[in-house]
């Protein structure tokens, strides 16, 4: 679970979800809870692995944050790695970053993430 507050000053639960038990790839992967308008957002789709770490940077120095979901397990398959996702925020919505999923991918059963600047760029890798 993290918090966050969006552009527009709501302020954002955001709490990973399994799938553990049935494996399957539906409803959400991340619900987001907006506090203030005591409202429930289950956009981020889910994936076939359960949802693990999460973390939040600015990965280019835009000014927006960018959502890190690490994969924690695929259902039934133990040891093989699970899928782990970066989002970008476009107009208040996030939208998979397809750039970044390649790098990401299948990093393995993540417990924990920490963004750091690992090339001495200035922002967070």
């Amino acid at each position: 679970m993290l918090g966050w507050q969006r552009a527009d000053g709501a302020t954002i639960l955001l709490a990973g979800s399994a799938n553990y038990e049935d494996g399957l790839a539906t409803g959400s992967g991340v619900r987001q809870y907006d506090l203030a308008r005591h409202m429930i957002d289950d956009s981020l789709p889910g994936t076939s692995s359960s949802s693990g770490p999460l973390a939040l940077a600015d990965m280019d120095g835009d000014g927006t944050l960018e959502l890190f979901i690490g994969g924690r397990v695929l259902p039934g398959r133990y040891p093989e790695p699970a899928d782990s996702r970066v989002y970008r925020q476009k107009a208040n919505q996030w939208v998979l970053d397809a750039d970044k999923q390649c790098a990401v991918g299948e990093s393995g059963s993540g417990e924990c993430a920490v963004w750091s600047d690992l090339n001495g760029d200035g922002f967070p890798d």
